[in-house]
């Protein structure tokens, strides 16, 4: 085992040999030029400290090895992988990052957003984030007020059988999902909290029979729709609608303590249940309009 942990450390000369499952822990502050003359065979690389990749682009090759993220973080740039891979055996954190591959988030493991992230570039320019829950939590967390999940691209949570994928945010103020970007699966989006609020310009899509997708304290921009069986809670201290909203064969929850449908389009069909709980009057049930 290799540990690389001065506060701050380069590699400008001289010879790297990192081989014969060699684990080189890579912690302190250090950036991609660094990082990129690193070139392990058969070997892990675990991110403890900070990857400066400001203005850069890094990307994960055969050459470069795969990045195991034990805790560590990636500051700014963009993030791409050809023949590499990013892996986990801890949480990790992206600061102001572009991505521009698919990434799969372990079992119980947190990727931290700071500084918004961006979905897509110009190497896949709809990637798709797939929290891997088989049990335990596993979450995307919005760091800090203000954050924006940007760019274009999907968050999958389908993969787990008791809703335990979470896209949250950890402090007060606003999140904004962005309109191309989109949510699929059961699981939850915010959390109950009204200091933390989803402005959701995107779309959210409970997909999965069997399964619920909670949602707090959001407001609707965007389209909200509960499909094929599944159930959809809109939750928390308020929600607020003015834009697309579908119950087609499946539950949809009403259940913020206040909640308006002030405008947009409702459409609630095909065997829809829903269940209006929370504060609501007279004028808002009149906008509903169910059919079958």
């Amino acid at each position: 085992t290799l540990g690389l942990t001065a506060t701050n450390w380069t590699l400008p000369g001289g010879t790297i040999d990192i081989t014969n499952n060699a684990i080189v822990n890579l912690g302190g502050n250090f950036d991609t030029a660094t990082f990129e003359v690193l070139n392990p065979t058969s070997s892990t690389l675990n991110l403890t400290g900070n990857l400066d990749n400001s203005n850069d682009i890094l990307t994960l090759t055969p050459t470069t090895g795969d990045l195991t993220f034990k805790g560590g973080q990636i500051l700014g740039g963009t993030l791409r992988t050809a023949g590499g891979s990013f892996l986990w055996d801890g949480n990790a954190t992206f600061d102001g990052v572009v991505l521009d591959t698919n990434l799969a988030v372990d079992n119980a493991r947190t990727l931290t957003i700071k500084n918004d992230l961006t979905l897509g570039g110009a190497t896949v320019t709809n990637p798709t984030i797939t929290l891997g829950s088989t049990g335990s939590t596993t979450t995307l967390a919005f760091s800090g007020a203000g954050q924006t999940l940007g760019g274009t691209g999907t968050i999958d949570m389908s993969t787990s059988p008791n809703n335990n994928n979470r896209v949250i945010a950890n402090n007060s103020g606003t999140t904004t999902i962005g309109s191309n970007v989109t949510i699929v699966g059961g699981g939850t989006v915010g959390n109950n909290s009204a200091a933390w609020l989803v402005d959701l310009q995107g779309t959210i899509r409970a997909t999965d029979a069997g399964r619920t997708t909670t949602v707090f304290n959001v407001t609707n921009n965007g389209t909200l729709e509960s499909l094929n069986g599944s159930t959809l809670n809109l939750s928390g201290s308020t929600f607020t609608n003015n834009s697309t909203l579908t119950a087609n064969n499946s539950t949809l929850g009403l259940t913020a303590t206040n909640w308006t449908l002030p405008g947009g389009t409702i459409d609630i069909t095909n065997n829809a249940i829903v269940n209006l709980g929370g504060n609501f009057d007279t004028a808002t049930f009149e906008v509903l309009n169910p059919t079958s």
